[in-house]
């Protein structure tokens, strides 16, 4: 895959977090939605809040001292809002723990790409985007 394949790649995937994350939010999903809403949205829309949960974190704590604990308060914050999702929602008709899974992968992928493999240190980007939901 080359870099240019790999850079729209990582686009899309910060750019379907991100829409994810829009759509899911703000709405009251009554019953006529659950035909439209996916775990796979359901997952991105945690994992781009889980980035700014660890955003938030950062400013307030401090760096991680590894890259493998950024991994697992990442891995918490993701499962966390994919139960908040789930709670908040009322979306017992989706495979909360598949959800899980792939808001932690989505999670980990999203800080590798705005980060880059290896680094802990944010860059914002995620406390610059969408609305705050936590209000």
């Amino acid at each position: 895959m080359g870099s240019n394949d790999k850079f729209a790649e990582n686009l899309l995937a910060t750019s379907f977090s991100q829409e994810a994350h829009a759509l899911v939010f703000p709405i009251k999903i009554e019953h006529h939605h659950k035909n439209s809403i996916g775990v796979e949205a359901i997952a991105g829309a945690a994992a781009f809040e889980a980035m700014k949960d660890y955003e938030r974190h950062v400013a307030a704590n401090g760096t991680p001292r590894s890259h493998h604990l950024m991994k697992e308060l990442l891995t918490g914050f993701a499962a966390a809002e994919v139960d908040k999702l789930f709670e908040t929602k009322g979306l017992d008709w989706l495979d909360r723990e598949r959800a899980r899974n792939l808001a932690i992968n989505e999670a980990h992928k999203l800080a590798d790409e705005q980060y880059g493999p290896g680094n802990v240190q944010p860059n914002g980007y995620f406390l610059q985007h969408n609305q705050d939901v936590h209000q």
